[in-house]
């Protein structure tokens, strides 16, 4: 039997960019230890949607790991909405829009979010949006970037390259930073944040 070895275009191994994406959480993790949230709406509501967004960067990993890479892919589009919500409710939300989202009646549209968050802190997360929003609702809706995924030579297989996989890796660690490190700012905790930019210093993570 002949082994084949995966090569992403830029000569890394799949197996190797899944340990290092593996690490980069495990080391997020032990920086953020045992972070303390102030009880205000104002902190516990955005930490719960960046909670969501970190668990969702070690899901992915996990995912990728046992080959699901259409399971990972889908959560591409929740993951990056949890840390938009949690942005969005750090820095624009008011005392009606916690209330609404107590009652599960908050309904402000997405791309509304991201033009409020721009307004505060300047462009970047609508770019992002621009690029990706797309194609992550067709990952997440069973869509055309997932559907053309699932043939190979006649036959109804994934066939996800990996070069597809790293880029879900990526995402993942990007956003598990963002996610992690707007954690610590929230818990006004200096050393985690330090601890947190470390870790995207020693992997290379876009800030």
């Amino acid at each position: 039997m002949v082994s084949v070895i995966n090569l992403s275009p830029c000569g890394v191994l799949l197996e190797d960019f899944i340990e290092n994406a593996r690490s980069i959480a495990f080391d997020l993790e032990q920086s953020l230890g045992a972070l303390r949230i102030p009880k205000e709406d104002s902190c516990v509501i955005p930490a719960a949607f960046y909670s969501i967004a970190i668990e969702h960067h070690r899901s992915i990993i996990e995912l990728v790991d046992r080959r699901l890479i259409g399971s990972a892919s889908t959560l591409m589009r929740s993951f990056f909405e949890a840390y938009v919500k949690g942005l969005w409710f750090s820095k624009c939300g008011k005392e009606a829009d916690f209330e609404s989202l107590r009652e599960d009646k908050f309904e402000r549209k997405f791309y509304l979010l991201i033009q409020d968050i721009e307004a505060v802190q300047g462009v970047g997360i609508g770019q992002v949006k621009d690029e990706y929003w797309s194609p992550m609702n067709s990952l997440t809706h069973s869509g055309l970037f997932q559907l053309g995924r699932r043939f190979n030579e006649g036959a109804i297989v994934p066939n996800y390259s990996d070069e597809f996989a790293i880029d879900t890796l990526r995402f993942a660690s990007n956003y598990g930073f963002l996610a992690s490190s707007k954690l610590a700012e929230i818990g006004k905790n200096v050393e985690a944040l330090k601890a947190v930019l470390v870790v995207s210093k020693k992997y290379n993570l876009p800030r």
